[in-house]
């Protein structure tokens, strides 16, 4: 049915030059045919009332095909007309190719009031689809926008709602779905989880109208939570392109919102669209998380047992058994973590998974202190300074927003003298310090060792919160 792309071209500029209008004439709604690549012409009903009181009033377009004739656009009208037993309709003819009849379609949609974005979406989408004979598409979204007279962000942001299926797109046109939602659904979750995804926000917002559309507002929270995954907390690296070979690297990746700003451009730039992908990265993540911990002799904790270790929270509660490996330890006066701390006396790891599915090395807090203590290691906080937990602390420190922990504010108990030296003890603990004794210290960050330790000339027995 198509032409080569010359003969396209020219009959487009024998078109532009000629001014006679084309004759309109009444043909025969049995001879003619709606456009196969016509997805949906959508709802006819509002249409049908003003079509039986005063007939088609506007021409559609069609194309000859063989015998018969194609709607090349005007198919609401062709099926209202139908509805109501007219037997025929007025319509211009016109001899077109496929793409010329797709861009004449495209064109008129474009200029009827309020189109339905799924229309236009679905319409660019065909167009963007057709090539020439060598396979060359026809049209670029730069080239669709200056066909339709809208701009490339706008064309870009309207074939992102071909990314809904079938399910989705029902919702849509159902007014479950408003735009801004349809827009939202189709950036944010992927093919193979919206039918479940639907399911969820029918669920979730059951006490609504039936039909009625859902709360912008909550409806992106809801996805927000579940669905947009933040690149900066992952727990793998975002340059592994061998953790999920046919993913590659999250850093070139187009379903990351930074890199395509076009489709992207109310989501935060280091956002992982592809919940699918995010998760199986996940997954494979943890698998090699759990192939070096059972190397090392540590135990890896089953969905159920993480669950209870973590108690719905994605923080180890403040009375938990464990601390993070990889989160810092506020007894440190430089928040380095535990695992930074302990280099080679790490006790023998326990990976469980957070509430979120990241994956988390956890040691027991009392091997960890025992691992420390052991090697005489303490923190170099001033003399006078406390060890004790603050309320609203997590087991690795406090988490009171806007106040850290700090070494120099708090004082701590010296340790109590001997029975036969209590009285002389007390006395000079009120008008001295305490004799200090050899001791091995944690150094700063850049001191020069050849070892994670280093010796000293004080000591003073390490606390826990």
């Amino acid at each position: 049915m198509g032409r080569s792309t010359s003969s396209a071209k020219k009959i487009r500029r024998d078109a532009a030059k000629s001014t006679v209008p084309l004759p309109v004439q009444v043909i025969a709604l049995d001879e003619i045919d709606p456009s196969p690549i016509n997805r949906d012409a959508g709802n006819i009903d509002d249409l049908v009332p003003s079509v039986q009181e005063h007939g088609v009033q506007q021409p559609i377009k069609v194309r000859p095909q063989g015998n018969r004739f194609e709607i090349v656009f005007g198919e609401r009208r062709f099926r209202a007309a139908k509805k109501v037993g007219l037997k025929g309709i007025p319509a211009t003819v016109e001899d077109l190719t496929d793409e010329e009849a797709l861009e004449l379609r495209v064109i008129e949609n474009a200029c009827r009031v309020n189109p339905h974005p799924l229309e236009e979406a679905e319409a660019y989408e065909d167009l963007l689809a057709m090539k020439d004979a060598r396979g060359k598409p026809f049209h670029t979204a730069e080239s669709l926008a200056k066909l339709v007279g809208r701009s490339a962000q706008y064309v870009y942001a309207h074939l992102k709602l071909t990314a809904l299926g079938p399910a989705m797109r029902k919702a849509f046109r159902g007014g479950e779905l408003t735009t801004s939602t349809a827009f939202l659904v189709a950036r944010s979750i992927p093919l193979a989880l919206q039918e479940g995804a639907l399911a969820e926000f029918r669920e979730a917002f059951a006490d609504g109208d039936e039909g009625a559309a859902f709360p912008a507002g909550e409806l992106a929270h809801l996805i927000e939570r579940k669905y947009l995954t933040r690149l900066d907390r992952a727990p793998f690296s975002l340059k592994d392109a061998k953790l999920v070979p046919v993913a590659g690297p999250c850093t070139t990746c187009p379903k990351r919102s930074g890199n395509q700003p076009g489709l992207f451009d109310d989501t935060p730039k280091d956002t992982c669209t592809d919940a699918v992908c995010f998760r199986s990265k996940l997954s494979a993540h943890r698998q090699k998380l759990a192939g070096d911990v059972i190397a090392n002799g540590g135990t890896v904790l089953t969905e159920h047992q993480s669950n209870e270790v973590y108690q719905g929270t994605v923080q180890l509660p403040w009375n938990s058994k464990y601390v993070d490996a990889d989160s810092p330890c506020y007894d440190d006066p430089e928040r380095r973590t535990w695992r930074t701390l302990l280099g080679d006396l790490c006790p023998k790891p326990t990976l469980a998974t957070d509430p979120t599915g990241i994956p988390h090395a956890l040691l027991l807090k009392a091997e960890a202190v025992a691992a420390l203590k052991g090697a005489g290691i303490e923190f170099g906080r001033p003399p006078g300074a406390r060890v004790g937990r603050r309320r609203g602390a997590t087991a690795n420190g406090p988490r009171t927003p806007g106040r850290a922990a700090s070494p120099s504010t708090h004082r701590r108990r010296a340790p109590p003298p001997t029975c036969g030296a209590r009285r002389s003890a007390t006395s000079s603990r009120r008008s001295s310090p305490p004799p200090r004794r050899g001791r091995r210290t944690i150094p700063r960050s850049g001191a020069s060792s050849s070892t994670p330790w280093r010796m000293a000339a004080t000591t003073t027995p390490l606390r826990t919160r």
